[in-house]
């Protein structure tokens, strides 16, 4: 696979560790957006290679790629200190899955980044083309310092009905301090980004006084043509050491416009020291009765200040 010699235009730091460069592109080269491509710099004359995500379009004259500098690592070390005008290599094949041909169709599309892991969704949106195939997009870019948050500006100013800009920062204070992937697994994105402005759990009406939100499920599960809820509520057990991990079931009243929900009814309770982590309904038989599947993990204390996992399990519920 030849390699185009090609010169380094600019260079913009995020942060200490975090980095946009530019380059000149090469005659003739074609890519889809989202896919990444090998770059590299020759140091001591030998080519050190490593792969890359391209940032921007395959409309722009030039190519972009955001890279993090890797302490005495082979290639960012050196590449951190490039100048306008210094020589670097770009691989003409280019390859990756990170495209919208390989994304599935949906009403909404979720794009979790962290670090420089957000590299070909910023060249997806650009692109817009996305944004013709579904409804919403949803991007979450978590990093550990705030000032790794690359790109920010634009993508901000981005955001709006259809798209969601989600920064999130871990070790430091912030507004929202979770990783995207908890995020989507507590359904916060889902309630507060993917819906509708007037779909919001709050609207629906489904919280339960007492009860701290686990997960959601939704679907027909009394058979009656309506989205009934199933939802998984942890609370304190009246021993008040534990923990009681139970699922609800609340039925839908209505058959059109926007639902609402009877009062909850306790449909199962999880053994002793088990947490419900998912929860699913799905006509598993073909019975044209949908069936609850739930994911649970046993946790036991360690120590006074640790509890660990010892044993992880999917379960069917019995509903007679």
């Amino acid at each position: 696979m030849p390699y185009a010699e090609q010169k380094i235009t600019s260079l913009h730091r995020w942060s200490q560790n975090t980095f946009t460069f530019k380059t000149t592109r090469p005659d003739g080269f074609d890519f889809k957006n989202g896919e990444f491509v090998m770059v590299g710099l020759r140091p001591e004359g030998k080519l050190i290679p490593r792969a890359y995500s391209i940032v921007s379009t395959n409309r722009d004259n030039h190519l972009e790629f955001l890279s993090i500098q890797v302490p005495d690592g082979p290639l960012t070390s050196h590449l951190a200190k490039v100048d306008k005008g210094n020589s670097i290599w770009i691989n003409t094949k280019t390859t990756g899955s990170l495209t919208l041909e390989h994304i599935l169709p949906g009403r909404h599309l979720y794009m979790l980044a962290t670090g420089t892991g957000l590299a070909p969704f910023i060249s997806l949106i650009r692109a817009g083309e996305v944004f013709k195939s579904f409804e919403r997009v949803i991007l979450v870019h978590t990093t550990r310092i705030e000032q790794g948050l690359a790109y920010r500006d634009e993508l901000t100013s981005r955001s709006n009905d259809q798209f969601h800009y989600v920064p999130t920062v871990t070790r430091e204070p912030f507004e929202t301090t979770d990783r995207g992937a908890d995020l989507f697994r507590n359904g916060e994105l889902s309630t507060n980004h993917a819906a509708n402005k007037n779909w919001f759990f709050e609207k629906l009406n489904l919280h339960i006084d007492g009860l701290h939100t686990s997960r959601f499920a939704f679907g027909d599960y009394d058979g009656d043509g309506r989205i009934d809820s199933l939802q998984s509520r942890f609370a304190k057990h009246e021993n008040g050491e534990d923990t009681l991990s139970e699922i609800f079931f609340r039925r839908n009243t209505t058959k059109a416009g926007a639902p609402q929900f009877d009062s909850p009814v306790r449909i199962f309770e999880a053994p002793r020291g088990w947490h419900i982590n998912s929860i699913t309904m799905i006509d598993l038989d073909d019975d044209a009765q949908q069936e609850v599947v739930c994911g649970a993990f046993e946790e036991k204390p360690q120590d006074p200040d640790k509890r660990w996992i010892v044993a992880s399990e999917i379960w069917l519920l019995d509903r007679d």
